[in-house]
């Protein structure tokens, strides 16, 4: 799509322009700013050894790519939790000290997520598991556990944010079912979801319901 230069709008069309990008400039400041606090939060609360290790680690030239995508997370999340999420896995603390692959993955996964959506996720990993298979845990949502649940979300709302969960790759669909078969599953004034949580899943759940209750008053 081609770029209009500034020039060639009106004058009150600039002077708007001008007003968002100023918005925008000042909002990725402040969640930069935010997430930087976090970070401190974290550093002064780590040995020196890790904070030695951190710091040769920022320093690697291969480093740079992996603080692009941080920087693009930092920027396009809505999440206070995810904020704080994105600086305990950057600092390592708290022993979640997760894989470099596993990090770039964390970072996809949750890049864009507000708080609504991460409580949820963080609720459905608590659900008691219906069944343990080598991959994953598998859970159920359906309208006999719903209310009691109380996930914070409606009926559609569960079915929309599930199967966003499910592009992301913060949960899995049921191994057990057919790979074309739906991930919702209706039956006249019945219905289900069901999805399998792998160990790695439980751990970015873990992390962000630490980050949710860490008090770095931001």
């Amino acid at each position: 799509m081609e770029i209009i230069p500034d020039k060639f709008y009106a004058p009150a069309t600039r002077s708007a322009l001008s007003l968002l990008k100023d918005a925008v400039e000042l909002r990725r400041d402040y969640k930069i700013g935010q997430f930087l606090k976090a970070v401190d939060y974290c550093y002064e609360r780590m040995s020196v050894d890790n904070s030695i290790k951190i710091q040769e680690f920022v320093n690697e030239e291969k480093t740079r790519e992996f603080l692009e995508e941080y920087a693009r997370a930092i920027i396009n999340t809505p999440s206070t939790i995810t904020l704080k999420a994105l600086a305990i896995l950057y600092s390592d603390y708290n022993n979640y000290d997760f894989s470099h692959n596993l990090k770039i993955r964390f970072v996809n996964c949750i890049n864009g997520l507000d708080d609504l959506k991460v409580n949820l996720f963080i609720k459905l990993s608590k659900i008691k598991t219906v069944r343990r298979l080598p991959v994953c845990d598998i859970i159920s949502v359906y309208n006999e556990n719903f209310e009691q649940l109380d996930l914070g979300v409606e009926i559609d709302e569960l079915l929309a944010y599930s199967e966003d969960f499910l592009r992301r790759g913060l949960i899995l669909r049921d191994p057990r079912i057919e790979p074309d078969a739906k991930f919702y599953r209706p039956q006249n004034e019945d219905w289900s979801i069901v999805f399998g949580l792998s160990a790695t899943q439980r751990r970015y759940a873990s992390l962000l319901e630490f980050a949710k209750n860490l008090s770095t008053d931001l």
